[in-house]
């Protein structure tokens, strides 16, 4: 606003970037430059005006920094840019009498910048950023004037509104103004006629004196044309006088010409003297020879006097001219004038005579004297110039006494000549007069002649008028009541429109719809006058020109969306109604385009078109004919009245008025007919057209379902052309019906079907149920079939209003009651806590069943729960199950065949190729598809013509080459890991863009394998035929695939063969196993690791290797080389090498060389007859289980339930990313919702901790390190409080539209709403992976602890998960230990004992401290038995009880009868470095007892953790 009021009052021009998508640095500079060269240079004053919305780049700040401090920008100018500036400054410099050097002139250009440009910056000061960029950029301070804009008060906008709207101008009817002339023709036919009547003896009175004039006229002419030969005659006779003269004229100035040249070279030599040259010749002491003559012949034709001096002989006197010629010489300007100006028409006789001899002599020719001076030369040429023009003109002048006589001969005819053509003039003007009399009376008789037919002829047409407008009269009428209730209701109507223009252009047609409806509510409640059904179009539209859009033969605009101006671009072809094309769309759309497009028009008319080929032509040739028809009735209308409101007469003058009259009766009568017609049929066309919606809708949801992919994985990418293909396919394809109805049906299953299918293809094996289950729900919820409500509980779950105690607390977790709870706060949910605590015997057995999804509810909740609403029961009681119900409400509202696996072939991936689309293979890490692909290829006759190549550094020009040699020859090219190759993939779409299918060899292929990249580019997959490669599932096949590339002669290969075997089929499952161990999550790894097929083969060459080497089995090499080495050399977490090395010990043991060695309990993995072949191997793997039970990993059964609650959440968190911005119908508003958690969090967030209070009462004390334990934790925990709220404070003031919605604010508003911590949060925050209800509460009870900490004192048993901190606690528990006893705090260590008592009934320890809080994975605590045990079922997560951390010098950790526990902040247990030395997720390690071995519970993956995930 600053920058508009400055550029209004002060004149100035005001710049705003222009901001597109592709907008950056080089963009930006561009931009500046502009700015300052045009200030610099043109001397223009200018405002930039520069918002902090538009810093797309932090850079954009520090050059405004430089502007602002100095006027200048580093390195922004071109050479030829500073020389365009050097060039413009110079003669500014030069006028302030400043050198133009480069410095001055850069300085001058600097000056001017900074007097010229004033930046004006608008700049949130919400958050953090504004006060690190005043920070990092000073000048945005020192350099500005800071001017705080608050709301505006309401008056002030009221005042505003009034004086606009007192400014509308008052406006009339021309319909009405028109009609009041037609009125006023009826009069004026009576006046017609009387002045018909008046007219006609004035028309025989000007006929006769027609008639008088001429007959005087033809007497005049006569006597004209005698005149006229005399005075011919006398221009012959001056013409031929004339003659004579110029021919006498003629022949004296031939003979001057011949000494003109002379004489005007010699003038030239004289002018191109200076002063010196004659000073030169002056200051001669002894003149040569040459000089001397010269002087002699210019004082002889000057006329002067030589001087006599003694000559050679004695007594002798001589004439000497070279003392009067110096004085001649002594001013050399006066002298040479003299020249120029001499009388050279009148030179004596005497003289030429005198200066004869000079002229003979040769001595005096120019050159010769050119050898001693060049003034005497110029004088030497004028001399002789003089000499020779005297004779020439003395030649000549009998020729000029000639010339004078015959001139005033003459002189005498011109006379006679002049006064006979006065004569004829003076006749001549006499005839023209008549003339004019004749045609006046002419004129006026005509006129007259013409009065009479006029009004005759507008008697007629006067009649016509006021029949041909009898009809026109009423619909004109009727026209003026409408116009005036227009201007009733122009007010409201201009102010809908007016809010269409300035707010609703970034939205989309529904929301604009929507706000139009709540507008025209509110101007119906305050009572303001507007048209019923008013919206843009109809107030400032036009019916004619908005058809006429759709029919014209406009030029195509073409232009890219990386085009610097494609939004102006769009915007012209907009306004203007042209088409227009855009090329090379990305991944993502502009946000500006999102309210132009939209698809459900497209794909009705492509159903239509493709299914009613004669309706959808009938449809677009009405289109054109109802255009052109209403165009042409507009056309007539708008000439009638044009001609009626332009008539300065009366309007029966106007003939062409009548004529359009005439035609436009009958026309407009046609066409009236005609569009009553076409609009009829039109109505019933759409009828038709509109019963195919169905399939357009069906078609639109699923679109957005498959674009919205590339939000879970970057390589999900679809274009719209590959997804059309499938929909038009699928309607070629699908069954025919007799009825509309069904087919529509048939088409939308086939279809929907057909994409689903094509999509799997590409579609990772965890993604494909994701992809059906959102393609269902999404037709529901077009179908108002789901809650959105419900739907946003199903994702993110919800909030307790009023907790209660668990009443089932020995079968139901904490985490399943508070979700019930949190169930209740739905509508159709109100009852449910109550209804599950009446029915708790049913709930346990469904929770019980193995099947729990498919069970039947309790009471009347089985009747009046959907489907839909079941799964949030599932999510509440059952995490783990709700992928299976899932499966089961796909198969239900689409069928069975949705959740069926899907399977594909290379053979189908190929026949969707072609030369110009690439065939791409869609990696997960540990696939290799080219073991397949070259067995492809030999099936296809193309084994030896398929190049391949492994792209990396350096192999962009091979492979480039190679592509380009198989184009030419039709071969197939094949380039794996493109991920490895980021820079090189857009060359490579460039080389496939410029492929020509119509060119290159019709056999050429190009297949491509990569893993999930976002470098990949996006129109390659876009366009191309992608398939997904995993590798196998479960042990069962990951043992299949390896001994399916096993044969007998290598199982029989090493010399020690039963070993060989045995160990073998140990390996092979110990690797099945780390593979598949990762699905458990943590509690199979803390780090999922890639192990591959490589890592296995490794292994199996090296045993076979070291059986060959030693005479006995080396089980500690094996061990070593695999666990340590080949896997382990993959491994980061020294956990996760503990985990592995127990889990090989179990596998490379002399055990397991036994015939019928089981590898677990059940038996069913097991060690089996090495006298086996091959096939014996492979038909004892046939017999295991396809579904791996936990047992073989070592893990509890519980583990599975882990596995698939963690799979639910991966799922739900993709649905999660899946989901728009804004919600849908059913439910609250997405801002709303936002704005009331924003407050709910802002009322439970207590104050600040006094710091100050704390460090007063908590000293820091050498003999007590828990005072400054606690200090920290107060200071850490002060500033996570202050950002959250700060930002909650500033995201309300956003939602309110007070400050600006920043990107930091939008994301955080995202999470809010999506019931997770927000990133701001969790960056200040310590690792938590609560949803945010339960994180706010879990914060609430850590300050509730310090608060008890700072208000009791140091507490006796420490709440070890309350801590943001914890390793330093236990520092400071060692540092205790340690100041207390005097030892270094290097040689303490913990021991560790479990107690029995709960944490409120102790009292502190004189040694050491209390912890509790903790939770166990993978086991629980045994309190009867006092040691740890194994899980019951269903049970993930137990409490630990409190733990004895004792500070002991020099202790040995015990070898047996504990098991030592590592203790987590959170369940992802892999944690990184952080800058403090500690892991961010690590804390401790304790000991804990048991009876069973350590490697037991390690296999378990039993850990402690600080804090759930509820």
């Amino acid at each position: 606003m600053y920058g508009i009021f400055l550029r209004q009052k002060a004149e100035f021009e005001c710049f705003q970037i222009e901001l597109a998508k592709n907008y950056g640095t080089v963009e930006w500079r561009e931009d500046i430059k502009g700015i300052l060269m045009k200030a610099g240079i043109q001397y223009q004053q200018l405002t930039f005006l520069f918002v902090d919305t538009q810093i797309k780049d932090e850079s954009f700040l520090e050059d405004v920094n430089n502007i602002l401090n100095s006027g200048d920008v580093p390195n922004l100018y071109s050479f030829d840019e500073q020389e365009e500036i050097f060039n413009a400054m110079k003669p500014v410099v030069q006028d302030l009498g400043q050198q133009p050097t480069k410095a001055n002139m850069m300085a001058a250009y600097t000056k001017r910048v900074r007097n010229n440009v004033h930046t004006v910056l608008c700049m949130s000061p919400i958050g953090e950023i504004f006060r690190a960029r005043l920070r990092q950029f000073p000048s945005l301070v020192t350099c500005c004037t800071i001017d705080w804009f608050n709301e505006w008060p309401t008056e002030a906008l009221m005042s505003v509104a009034n004086t606009y709207l007192g400014e509308l101008p008052e406006l009339e009817s021309r319909p009405g103004i028109m009609t009041a002339l037609l009125l006023r023709t009826a009069e004026d036919v009576a006046k017609m006629q009387e002045e018909l009547e008046s007219m006609r003896p004035l028309l025989e009175e000007a006929a006769q004196d027609t008639v008088t004039t001429m007959e005087k006229i033809k007497v005049d002419t006569a006597i004209a044309e005698e005149t006229r030969k005399a005075v011919s005659e006398e221009e012959a006779k001056a013409s031929a006088k004339a003659n004579i003269a110029q021919s006498i004229a003629d022949d004296a100035q031939k003979d001057l010409d011949e000494a003109l040249p002379a004489l005007d070279a010699a003038l030239a030599s004289l002018k191109s003297l200076n002063k010196n040259d004659v000073t030169e010749v002056r200051g001669m002491q002894r003149p040569p020879v040459g000089v001397k003559l010269v002087i002699e012949a210019v004082c002889i034709m000057k006329g002067i006097k030589p001087k006599k001096v003694a000559g050679e002989k004695p007594g002798t006197k001589v004439d000497d001219y070279w003392e009067p010629g110096k004085g001649l010489l002594q001013d050399p300007a006066k002298f040479l004038e003299s020249l120029f100006k001499y009388d050279k028409d009148n030179i004596p006789d005497s003289i030429i005579k005198s200066i004869q001899p000079y002229i003979d002599n040769e001595d005096f020719m120019p050159a010769a004297i050119a050898k001693v001076s060049k003034a005497c030369t110029s004088i030497c040429q004028w001399v002789r110039a003089m000499h020779k023009y005297h004779f020439i003109a003395k030649a000549v002048e009998p020729k000029r006494q000639a010339l004078r006589e015959a001139q005033e001969d003459l002189d005498i005819t011109q006379k006679i000549l002049e006064e006979a053509k006065s004569r004829l003039e003076d006749v001549e003007l006499g005839i023209s007069a008549l003339e004019a009399k004749y045609l006046d009376c002419i004129t006026k008789k005509e006129e007259l002649e013409n009065k009479c037919e006029q009004c005759e002829q507008r008697l007629i047409r006067a009649d016509k008028l006021l029949n041909g407008l009898s009809d026109e009269k009423i619909r004109w009428q009727e026209t003026i009541q409408n116009l005036n209730h227009m201007i009733n209701n122009v007010v409201g109507d201009v102010l809908i429109a007016g809010g269409y223009v300035a707010y609703l252009g970034p939205f989309t047609g529904e929301y604009r719809a929507a706000m139009n409806e709540e507008w025209l509510a509110e101007f119906v409640t305050l009572g303001l006058p507007h048209t019923k059904e008013s919206n843009l179009i109809s107030t400032l539209g036009d019916a004619v020109k908005i058809r006429s859009w759709q029919e014209r033969d406009q030029g195509l605009d073409i232009f890219k969306i990386t085009d610097r101006d494609f939004l102006r671009s769009l915007e012209n072809a907009i306004r203007f109604g042209k088409p227009c094309l855009m090329e090379n769309v990305g991944e993502e759309l502009d946000p500006a385009l999102e309210p132009v497009l939209g698809l459900e028009d497209q794909l009705l008319g492509r159903v239509v078109a493709q299914e009613r080929p004669d309706l959808e032509d009938a449809k677009n040739q009405l289109i054109v004919s109802n255009a052109k028809m209403r165009n042409e009735l507009k056309e007539i209308e708008d000439q009638i009245l044009m001609r009626l409101s332009t008539s300065e007469g009366n309007p029966v003058d106007d003939v062409e008025l009548i004529k359009v009259l005439e035609a436009s009766k009958v026309k407009a009568g046609e066409i009236k007919i005609k569009v009553t017609i076409a609009e009829q049929t039109e109505k019933d066309i759409d009828i038709t057209r509109l019963q195919y919606v169905p399939v357009a809708v069906r078609t639109q949801i699923l679109f957005f379902c498959v674009s919205d992919l590339s939000n879970v994985d970057p390589m999900y990418q679809y274009s719209l052309e590959w997804f059309l293909s499938i929909f038009m396919s699928g309607i070629a394809n699908s069954e025919r019906a007799d009825t509309v109805e069904k087919r529509i049906k048939l088409i939308n299953n086939y279809f929907t079907y057909s994409l689903y299918l094509s999509v799997c293809r590409s579609l990772f094996e965890k993604h494909k149920l994701m992809f059906a289950f959102l393609v269902c729900v999404r037709i529901m919820m077009n179908d108002n079939k789901i809650d959105m409500d419900e739907w946003h509980y199903l994702l993110s779950g919800g909030t307790i209003r009023t907790p209660t105690p668990n009443p089932a607390s020995d079968w139901l977790s904490d985490r399943a009651w508070k979700d019930i709870q949190s169930l209740s706060s739905l509508k159709h949910f109100a009852n449910f806590t109550e209804d599950f605590i009446n029915y708790l015997d049913e709930f346990q057995e469904i929770f019980d069943s193995p099947e729990p999804h498919r069970q039947t509810l309790p009471g009347d909740l089985e009747i009046e729960t959907n489907s839909f609403q079941r799964l949030l029961i599932m999510r509440c009681l059952r995490l783990d199950k709700v992928t299976n119900a899932m499966q089961d409400f796909v198969a239900l509202h689409l069928g069975q065949r949705f959740i069926e696996p899907q399977t594909s072939d290379l053979s189908t991936v190929f026949k969707d190729s072609a030369p110009s689309v690439p065939l791409i293979f869609v990696l997960s890490p540990g696939t290799d598809p080219a073991a397949d692909l070259y067995k492809f290829a030999e099936e296809m006759k193309f084994s030896k013509k398929m190049s391949a190549i492994s792209l990396g550094q350096g192999q962009g020009p091979r492979a480039e080459a190679m592509m380009r040699n198989s184009m030419e020859r039709g071969k197939w090219v094949f380039f794996q890991n493109c991920h490895l190759a980021p820079s090189w993939m857009p060359s490579l779409e460039r080389l496939i863009e410029t492929v020509d299918p119509d060119k290159v060899h019709r056999d050429f292929r190009i297949w491509l394998t990569s893993l999930p990249s976002n470098k990949f580019p996006v129109s390659i997959l876009q366009n191309g035929s992608k398939m997904t490669i995993e590798p196998p599932r479960g042990i069962k096949a990951n043992l299949m695939k390896t001994y399916m590339n096993l044969t007998n002669d290598f199982l029989n290969s090493c010399s020690k063969v039963s070993d060989f075997k045995a160990l073998l089929l140990s390996l092979c499952l110990f690797h099945g196993i780390t593979i598949e161990r990762r699905k458990f999550g943590p509690l199979g790894f803390n780090i999922p690791y890639e192990f591959t097929d490589g890592d296995l083969r490794i292994c199996i060459s090296q045993l076979k290797m070291f059986l060959e080497e030693y005479t006995e089995l080396p089980f500690k090499v094996l061990k070593y080389t695999a666990g340590e080495i080949n896997y382990g050399g993959r491994v980061t977490d020294d956990w996760d090498r503990r985990c592995i090395m127990n889990i090989l010990a179990d596998f490379y043991n002399s055990d397991v060389l036994e015939q019928g060695f089981v590898y677990s309990e059940s038996g069913i993995y097991r060690q089996i007859d090495t006298e086996s072949e091959l096939e014996g191997y492979l038909e004892y793997i046939k017999t295991l289980p396809l579904n791996d039970t936990p047992e073989i990993f070592g893990l509890h059964d519980n583990a599975n339930i882990t596995f698939a609650q963690n799979e639910t959440s991966v799922l739900l968190n993709c649905l999660i990313l899946l989901q728009p911005k804004t919600s849908g119908g059913g439910g609250k508003g997405v801002e709303e919702i936002v704005e009331e958690i924003c407050g709910n969090i802002l009322a439970k967030i207590p104050q600040l901790i006094d710091i100050n209070l704390v460090m007063e009462k908590f000293p820091v004390m050498y003999e007590e390190s828990m005072n400054t334990v606690l200090i920290q934790e107060v200071i850490r925990y002060n500033r996570l409080l202050q950002t959250i709220v700060q930002s909650l404070r500033d995201l309300l003031k956003a939602l309110k539209g007070l400050v600006v919605m920043s990107s930091q604010l939008e994301l955080m508003a995202a999470s809010l709403y999506n019931n997770t911590v927000p990133e701001l949060w969790n960056s200040k925050a310590y690792p938590s992976l609560k949803p945010l209800a339960s994180w706010v509460q879990d914060l609430l009870e850590r300050i509730n602890f310090l608060m008890k900490w700072i208000t009791d004192g140091i507490p006796a048993a420490f709440w070890i998960s309350g801590f943001f901190f914890p390793q330093a606690f236990l520092t400071g528990t060692l540092q205790n230990f340690a100041r207390q006893s005097v030892i270094s705090i290097d040689v303490i260590s913990f021991d560790f004992k479990v107690i029995g008592n709960s944490p409120f009934d102790l009292d502190r320890p004189k040694v050491g401290c209390y912890i509790y809080g903790l939770f166990l994975e993978g086991a629980r605590w045994d309190q009867a038995l006092f040691q740890l045990g194994e899980s019951r079922p269903k049970e993930l997560y137990t409490d630990m009880a409190v733990i004895w951390l004792n500070p002991t010098a020099n202790r040995k950790i015990p070898q047996q009868g504990i098991y030592l526990c590592p203790i987590y902040k959170t369940l992802t247990r892999a944690g990184t470095l952080s800058t403090t030395g500690h892991s961010t997720n690590y804390v401790i390690a304790v000991e804990l007892p048991t009876i069973k071995s350590q490697r037991h519970w390690i296999k378990r993956g039993v850990a402690l953790i600080c804090a759930l995930d509820y």
